[in-house]
């Protein structure tokens, strides 16, 4: 079945086109700053974790800010029988399940019964250049 063509600006198109070659294109640089950031949080692990600290650079002063505050539950067991007992109604809407620990657990023929599937979900964006960007600066 061939994919449908949708009629839209061609400048839209391009402009969008271009701006995903860029970040694409920029994907390095993401990624040695996420490395290094990983590294800059190392750097305070030390340091108390409801406190900031401060780490000077040459150009730069990176303020590293307290950690954020976690919540585990302490005993899953004890907390679902503590809302089980505020009834049907109010359990089902505190519940937040996890489908993909739902797969770990019931067979799929049981899920089926469960849940709904439908392709709601946003839709993937890939842009194909038509030559190669230098040529498409001196084409526009």
């Amino acid at each position: 079945m061939p994919t449908p063509v949708v009629s839209i600006k061609a400048p839209d198109v391009d402009r969008l086109g271009e701006l995903l070659r860029q970040i694409d294109a920029f994907q390095p640089v993401l990624k040695e700053a996420d490395k290094l950031k990983s590294e800059a949080r190392a750097w305070a692990e030390s340091a108390p974790p409801d406190q900031p600290i401060t780490v000077e650079g040459r150009l730069y002063t990176l303020q590293i800010g307290p950690a954020a505050l976690a919540r585990t539950v302490r005993d899953p067991l004890k907390l679902f029988r503590r809302v089980k007992r505020l009834g049907d109604i109010a359990a089902a809407a505190i519940y937040r399940v996890l489908l993909t620990e739902l797969d770990k657990h019931l067979p799929e023929d049981e899920l089926v019964k469960h849940l709904e599937v439908s392709r709601s979900g946003v839709r993937s964006l890939k842009a194909v250049a038509k030559a190669s960007p230098a040529e498409s600066v001196v084409a526009a």
